[in-house]
């Protein structure tokens, strides 16, 4: 029997620093925001300019699924100001996908990460773009594989989803 509910249909949120933002307007048109806020790890580098739209959302999602593959963060530093440093010069050196951690990761989800760790919010794609990346439409049975991971567990105590997830977006080599 299926779940009442699929793990798919969970989602990763913090309304604690959130508010009301209309996205319908044209990007050069949006009304900027200008508070430092966020965790220092997954701030992007508009934000860290005081002066940014709701495209920091699409620059977290980057650092989540970077942080989800590899269970470090794509930029680090021994403080605050290096780690700064090192959010703002993304594009100059690029994401970098160390080994062994991403030797089995595909390069379709390698690619995915590099679209939205990009400096420059205005060409970082939307949420509806990327549903269509590659990386989301290739397998498109990575949902229901899930779900059919944590009902195999269901009875155990701690079911592994990020494991299932982490192995819907690994290895290539099958």
């Amino acid at each position: 029997m299926k779940n009442k509910y699929s793990v798919t249909d969970i989602r990763v949120i913090d309304f604690g620093l959130s508010r009301r933002y209309n996205t319908h307007h044209r990007f050069k048109s949006l009304t900027k925001l200008t508070s430092f806020v966020g965790t220092k790890f997954y701030v992007s580098p508009e934000v860290l300019n005081h002066s940014y739209t709701h495209a920091t959302d699409v620059w977290s999602i980057g650092v989540l699924a970077y942080t989800l593959l590899c269970s470090k963060a794509p930029f680090s530093g021994r403080n605050d100001s290096e780690l700064f440093d090192k959010i703002k010069a993304c594009d100059d050196v690029g994401v970098d996908f160390p080994s062994p951690d991403f030797d089995n990761i595909s390069d379709d989800a390698k690619d995915f990460i590099r679209c939205l760790l990009v400096k420059d919010e205005s060409i970082r794609p939307t949420a509806c773009e990327l549903l269509n990346h590659p990386r989301m439409t290739k397998d498109a049975k990575w949902k229901e594989k899930i779900d059919d991971d944590v009902a195999t567990v269901k009875n155990t105590t701690k079911p592994s989803v990020f494991k299932s997830l982490f192995n819907c977006f690994s290895s290539t080599k099958k």
